[in-house]
């Protein structure tokens, strides 16, 4: 049954409805800012332009920022070739915001990273089985109750890793497209 939701939930986002090309959109973000904690501390795995990192900052929260703006062979993808425009749109949608943003990898900043409780995490990265294998133990450092998203989840790899890992674990809170929120 959860496979055949998440295939339902590629079909839809390959028709492009709810979809933004600079990160959540239409109804996802809709249905991700009303479980985004006002207040709180929140982590965002993968930033790009910082639409999401502005929005979730502007509810009086404590975000933490991880991402590295590496450029990407891919040039379908977020970044392509020209990672530093978007790092500068980021640090433009960022200013003034309560804001600590780690540049870089997800695995690097697990390595350093004080220890806060999240109230909730939103993992955004680089959509691969490997990544969020690394990204997932993020969920470590989420408070009991508090709640994990992941957006892009019409993406083979990220609905495999759900199917396998994420959903046998943790209570499922429900999606909109491609985002799927969980909690601990």
């Amino acid at each position: 049954m959860i496979r055949r939701m998440l295939k339902k939930t590629r079909a839809k986002i390959l028709y492009g409805r709810g979809f933004n090309a600079r990160g959540v959109g239409g109804q996802e973000l809709d249905f991700l800012m009303k479980h985004i904690p006002e207040n709180k501390v929140v982590m965002e795995i993968g930033c790009g332009f910082g639409q999401n990192t502005r929005r979730f900052a502007d509810k009086g929260n404590m975000i933490y920022a991880v991402d590295p703006f590496l450029p990407e062979r891919n040039l379908k993808t977020l970044m392509g070739e020209n990672p530093e425009y978007v790092f500068n749109c980021f640090i433009k949608s960022i200013e003034g915001r309560n804001v600590l943003h780690y540049d870089m990898t997800s695995k690097e900043a697990l390595e350093m990273y004080d220890g806060i409780k999240l109230d909730f995490l939103f993992i955004d990265g680089e959509h691969t089985y490997n990544a969020l294998e690394i990204d997932t133990k993020w969920i470590k450092h989420v408070k009991k109750g508090g709640l994990f998203a992941f957006h892009d989840c019409s993406c083979e790899e990220v609905n495999d890793f759900l199917v396998e890992h994420i959903f046998p674990k943790y209570k499922f809170i429900g999606s909109r497209f491609s985002l799927f929120i969980f909690r601990k």
